[in-house]
């Protein structure tokens, strides 16, 4: 079982959130929200159960660092690939 977060809505926050199912958010600097939303959780073992879940599954699912490099691994190869097959499209950028 996950633990399930209480965050103000900030901008890294709600990336990291995506979507918010595991997280429940507050708009920022809402303290009297932040704290209702805690009270809330506290008062709802349901809840915690679904959100942390959620929120564990979420981080498992993005977050692992040999899940990401294998993909970062396989995306080079892509454009590796396709540098070899001329498929490759070179990009070059210049200061006016």
């Amino acid at each position: 079982m996950g633990v399930p977060a209480v965050a103000f809505a900030i901008p890294p926050v709600v990336e990291i959130a995506d979507g918010g199912e595991g997280v429940l958010l507050v708009p920022p600097q809402d303290v009297t929200g932040l704290a209702e939303a805690l009270v809330r959780l506290a008062a709802a073992p349901d809840e915690r159960a679904q959100r942390g879940a959620i929120g564990k599954n979420q981080v498992l699912e993005r977050f692992i660092v040999h899940k990401n490099m294998a993909i970062a691994l396989a995306r080079l190869g892509d454009l590796v690939h396709m540098k070899n097959t001329q498929q490759y499209v070179s990009v070059t950028f210049s200061r006016s």
